[in-house]
């Protein structure tokens, strides 16, 4: 419990400085399709899940013409699929990219940009699932890592207020912990639609 508390505090924080700080503001939401890697010898079939995204985001201003700083605060789900045990495992995060943004294009009120950056997740939980016939439901929170850091890159465009991601991102820890001899690791691809505060946006 105090493990989210103490992340929840940390997007409350980002969220009430954003309007004194950054350039634009909004809010965002999405879907994620994730899936692990086992490595080195995957004793598991996994494939794709998708699940929802969504939070605030920040742009700050940078003294470099074209290029910005985004911060991000959102509610990702995320997991995977093993096949061949017929099983759903969904983690729920709360994640904050840090990312670099450089505006490739712009048009009046329109640019496209590429962005890429790190970003850390702090666990909130995490449920494995089997469906019907024989329905199954276990928290598996305590085998996970407390944290998990990624590698993000991709882009998008805006215009107005309306803003349009997407990205991948590749994760560098160990999710599960005890298991001798395997890394798992997460890979999502994210696409999100978000809105600019009317504020921010003038």
């Amino acid at each position: 419990m105090k493990w989210t508390r103490d992340s929840f505090f940390a997007v409350a924080v980002l969220a009430l400085a954003m309007p004194a700080t950054a350039q634009t503001f909004g809010l965002k939401l999405g879907l994620n399709t994730s899936t692990w890697v086992e490595q080195p010898n995957p004793g598991t079939r996994y494939t794709h899940l998708q699940r929802p995204v969504g939070g605030l985001f920040v742009v700050f201003r940078s003294p470099i013409e074209k290029v910005e700083f985004q911060a991000e605060a959102l509610l990702s789900m995320k997991g995977t699929k093993a096949e061949n045990l017929n099983l759903e495992n969904v983690a729920r995060y709360v994640e904050i990219p840090a990312l670099a943004r450089v505006v490739v294009a712009r048009v009046h009120r329109s640019e496209i940009f590429v962005d890429g950056g790190a970003s850390l997740g702090l666990l909130l939980s995490v449920v494995t699932t089997r469906p019907a016939p024989n329905p199954v439901m276990i928290d598996i929170t305590r085998e996970f890592a407390k944290a998990d850091t990624a590698f993000c890159f991709g882009g998008g465009a805006r215009t107005g207020r309306i803003t349009v991601d997407a990205r991948f991102s590749i994760g560098m820890r160990n999710l599960i912990k005890g298991v001798a001899n395997a890394k798992f690791t997460d890979r999502t691809f994210a696409v999100t639609a978000g809105v600019i505060s009317k504020q921010a946006a003038k």
